[in-house]
């Protein structure tokens, strides 16, 4: 502590004064510092706690993206692995449906009758094992095709594929193998050999296994009306300026072409590429 006295005299007067203090604290800058952090931790720690959430969250919903992405990917990776799509009716072994993806010609009725013999033996089989399996069906390595069966209650569904399907793509053959019995019910109960109905499937092919995406393609008219951004808008220029030399484009040319010109993954511009089809401004060139 510490005391202060004055003392004067005026005119014969003599007067004082005393100020006194109880303590002196005498402190270094660090001190100093330190007195200041802690009055400002509160605010530093929420302002850290505000920043690591933003980080957290977006981290979150990029690795969500990257998901989604990824998903979408496989949509035109297990496309071009697909070179025929063959439906028998199971009893009478007949090829009531089928779809040539790749440019290579397969006698649907050769093969059906192939992959019915192959059945039947793994029908066999299977009579000798002590359960069966909750989704009849099987796969099978031919020459370089990997040839997947699903069976239904009165079809058989096969994928003739140049690779291995994905879980997703084996998936979705169930889902279609369901759909299409489930829409031709009737005719399938009483099939007596006029396969005309089941022509009208190619919506169902289309909805489970996207096959338009291998067309040719092109921009809707007054895709301009609707206001995009970002890799969306870019993909959209891109195309207009192929479409304008060739007349069409296909979505291989297109994803090159994003490849090289935007500082993005083959996942994300693909997912793109899919949300412009789904709202309705690529749309294929139906092919004979």
């Amino acid at each position: 502590g510490f005391t202060i006295q004055v003392s004067f005299a005026e005119k014969g007067i003599h007067a004082s004064a005393e100020i006194s203090s109880e303590s002196l604290r005498v402190i270094n800058e660090f001190t100093r510092f330190m007195e200041s952090f802690i009055e400002y931790l509160p605010f530093i720690i929420l302002g850290i706690a505000i920043i690591s959430t933003f980080i957290t969250v977006r981290y979150i919903m990029k690795s969500r993206k990257r998901r989604v992405w990824a998903d979408d990917a496989t949509v035109l990776d297990d496309l071009v692995k697909i070179s025929y799509i063959l439906i028998i009716d199971k009893e009478a072994g007949l090829s009531i449906y089928h779809k040539q993806i790749s440019f290579e010609d397969i006698d649907s009725d050769l093969i059906s009758g192939f992959l019915q013999a192959i059945s039947a033996f793994k029908t066999e089989i299977k009579k000798s094992t002590t359960t069966t399996a909750k989704r009849p069906g099987f796969e099978m390595d031919y020459v370089d095709f990997k040839i997947v069966i699903t069976d239904g209650k009165y079809v058989r569904v096969a994928l003739v594929l140049e690779g291995t399907p994905s879980e997703k793509l084996k998936e979705n053959q169930w889902l279609f193998t369901d759909q299409f019995e489930k829409r031709f019910a009737g005719v399938l109960q009483e099939f007596e050999g006029d396969i005309t109905p089941f022509k009208q499937s190619d919506d169902l092919v289309e909805k489970y296994f996207n096959i338009t995406l291998i067309y040719p393609l092109k921009l809707r008219k007054h895709y301009g009306v609707i206001k995009l951004k970002g890799l969306e808008k870019d993909l959209v220029e891109m195309a207009a300026e192929i479409q304008k030399e060739r007349k069409v484009f296909f979505i291989s040319s297109l994803l090159n072409l994003a490849l090289a010109a935007r500082k993005a993954s083959r996942d994300e511009i693909i997912s793109a590429i899919l949300s412009l089809r789904e709202k309705g401004l690529v749309v294929p060139v139906e092919v004979g």
